[in-house]
């Protein structure tokens, strides 16, 4: 057990009042609650483990199988993989307790209505969030998953979502959720007026998504593959180059590294240019340094530098030799 500054009866008591508060409303918990489980978790000294998924703890708590917390870390399943289903469970449950998991679990749901809060805050939806947009148009497909221009039946705003189905998510090797959770993590501490904003995340029972905005005119790929060139948009051309190396700037400040900037990951968007994309971005914040070693993971040849190439040690200064290819693009 970590360091306690909380007894046991005291939190008992505080679970207690926590957990009759929302049987006596005979509603869902809110979003606070779960901040509430997590700080007295950790005060009274259990495993970080724990702390971070406090949504599994209301579950097993409610059903009194408090014992079978290691099974859900075992098999490395956090709150983001809510709702479940009965095969995406741990196999060690038997299917009575299946049974009353999935029956319980919809008290630890969000409702859809809060998916654009913009509180930096995971949903977790007992249905399809399509029932919730209009899908307008496929803006991108990848190795992880697609990206749509949807618009909101509840404010009409449209947005950029990306997705992947998580079948995938939450396969044996888990590097969907992995990369999924990764940009998630980068875009929520991330704020500049020349990077993409995070709208909202979402767990719904086939689907992992984020709501991104704005939904961009273009990419610069495409915004200087067009021919003839219009001379009317030199000038913002001209000023793109001040504002990508300021979002950079910014980047490196926050110490994060994008680890694959190219003109297919900088959008255009009302005369404003903004770096997107964030899969494999480093946060660094908790290191000494932006210096990393060992195999490369995916990069963009034409525009990662030599030493991600030959897999030597590299730093934030990748990102300004990719920074430079993408200038020699766009003059």
């Amino acid at each position: 057990m970590e360091d306690s500054s909380l007894s046991i009866p005291d939190f008992e008591r505080a679970m207690a009042a926590l957990f009759s508060a929302v049987e006596a409303k005979g509603s869902r918990f809110a979003d606070s609650d779960f901040d509430t489980m997590s700080r007295l978790l950790t005060q009274v000294g259990k495993p970080s483990q724990w702390c971070h998924r406090p949504r599994t703890y209301a579950v097993l708590r409610m059903i009194d199988r408090i014992d079978l917390f290691d099974a859900f870390i075992s098999d490395g399943l956090r709150d983001i993989a809510f709702p479940y289903t009965d095969s995406r469970l741990p196999n060690s449950l038997n299917p009575a307790v299946k049974a009353k998991f999935l029956q319980t679990q919809n008290l630890v749901l969000t409702k859809a209505s809060d998916l654009e809060r913009s509180d930096g805050r995971h949903r977790h939806l007992d249905q399809d969030a399509d029932a919730h947009f209009s899908i307008l148009k496929v803006l991108g497909r990848g190795g992880f998953g697609e990206v749509h221009h949807v618009r909101s039946k509840l404010s009409l705003e449209e947005y950029a979502r990306k997705r992947v189905h998580r079948r995938k998510a939450f396969s044996k090797d888990r590097e969907a959720v992995k990369v999924f959770e990764n940009e998630l993590t980068n875009l929520k501490r991330l704020s500049h007026h020349h990077l993409v904003k995070l709208v909202g995340s979402y767990t719904d029972p086939k689907f992992i998504g984020l709501l991104m905005s704005p939904v961009a005119d273009c990419d610069l790929k495409a915004f200087l593959e067009r021919d003839p060139f219009p001379k009317d948009d030199l000038y913002l051309l001209r000023g793109f180059f001040g504002c990508l190396c300021s979002a950079v700037l910014y980047l490196h400040n926050s110490k994060c590294r994008h680890k694959d900037l190219k003109p297919g990951n900088t959008l255009v968007y009302m005369k404003n240019i903004l770096i997107t994309d964030f899969e494999t971005a480093r946060d660094w914040s908790g290191h000494s340094c932006s210096i990393t070693t060992g195999r490369s993971c995916a990069y963009t040849a034409g525009y990662a530098a030599p030493e991600v190439v030959d897999e030597e040690p590299r730093g934030s200064s990748a990102d300004i030799w990719s920074l430079g290819c993408i200038y020699l693009d766009m003059m």
